[in-house]
């Protein structure tokens, strides 16, 4: 799939060349199934020079993420000798102008500037908002365009009925981080139990608050949403929905230069005894964080 080893790739990469790999065993029986007198020797099945794969995404130019994924995308599809264009990543998210791009594929709206673009085969989308998903509804309902579906919109793209969509469930990620640490925080956790923890302070045996934090760097995002709410709803749970707070620290995209600051001024006093979830880009300025609040990562883990 691509030039680079696999566990340089990482779980990005895996994903971007696994989702143009699939389109090309996709059509390639497609076009296998509909030949009169197929030739089951021809390699490949399709014109692949000819095949015009199209995709929009919500990624941020500044994101590490997104340039390892792209990255691979475009490898794989130079591999595969397909005709792949990956409209540019934006400076900062924009649902309205994602949405139109989408559309821009519908004959009735084709401008100017797109007119001269081939009809893609086969469109890659990412689904991080309900506008966008409008549009991709629209698309699919006006157009013969096969639509698949990778990052995020797990859940939004299985109730569509794409035709595929490689994710995880966000959801479901939110809660293994949360379980991950209750794990470390309290050992004597049994999550096959339904039963709650209750950490009293010693001093006025009363129930101890706890206090989490989840950083969100898309704020719109669906699937981080979903993330917050699976983390969120699992420390609930074991820990009793009225002694815990878990708080959204949204970082503005537009204000990246702040970001150190602000997260600086969150860790003031280590509040957090409950977990720090965070993505991994943020991790050097939420360890210049630590260390200049004097917070511990055994009493305030960060995931």
């Amino acid at each position: 799939l691509s030039h680079l080893p696999l566990e340089r790739m990482g779980s990005s990469s895996v994903l971007a060349a696994t989702l143009l790999l699939w389109f090309s065993v996709f059509f390639g029986v497609i076009s296998v199934a509909a030949a009169a007198t197929p030739d089951w020797n021809c390699d490949p099945c399709i014109e692949r020079p000819d095949f015009h794969i199209r995709a929009i995404v919500h990624g941020e130019a500044n994101d590490d993420y997104w340039a390892q994924t792209t990255a691979a995308m475009h490898q794989a599809a130079k591999d595969m000798r397909v005709d792949f264009r990956l409209d540019d990543l934006v400076d900062v998210f924009d649902p309205t102008q994602m949405a139109a791009s989408i559309r821009s594929l519908i004959p009735s709206t084709v401008s100017e500037d797109s007119a001269d673009q081939p009809t893609p085969n086969a469109l890659i989308v990412t689904i991080p908002s309900d506008e966008v998903r409008e549009a991709v509804e629209e698309l699919i309902q006006k157009t013969d365009i096969p639509v698949f579906g990778m990052n995020s919109g797990y859940q939004i793209a299985k109730d569509m009925g794409l035709q595929c969509h490689i994710a995880q469930d966000d959801f479901l990620a939110g809660q293994e981080a949360g379980r991950q640490f209750l794990r470390f925080n309290y050992p004597e956790w049994n999550e096959t139990a339904a039963t709650t923890i209750f950490d009293y302070n010693n001093s006025t045996n009363t129930t101890r608050t706890h206090r989490a934090v989840f950083i969100n760097h898309e704020h719109g995002n669906s699937g981080l949403d979903d993330r917050f709410q699976g983390f969120r709803g699992t420390l609930q749970a074991a820990l009793g929905e009225e002694n815990v707070i878990v708080e959204q620290l949204i970082l503005d995209p537009a204000q990246d230069s702040s970001h150190e600051k602000t997260i600086a001024q969150a860790l003031e006093g280590c509040p957090y005894t409950d977990g720090i979830l965070a993505p991994k880009q943020y991790v050097e300025m939420l360890t210049s964080a630590y260390y200049k609040n004097e917070c511990s990562f055994v009493d305030q883990r960060l995931g």
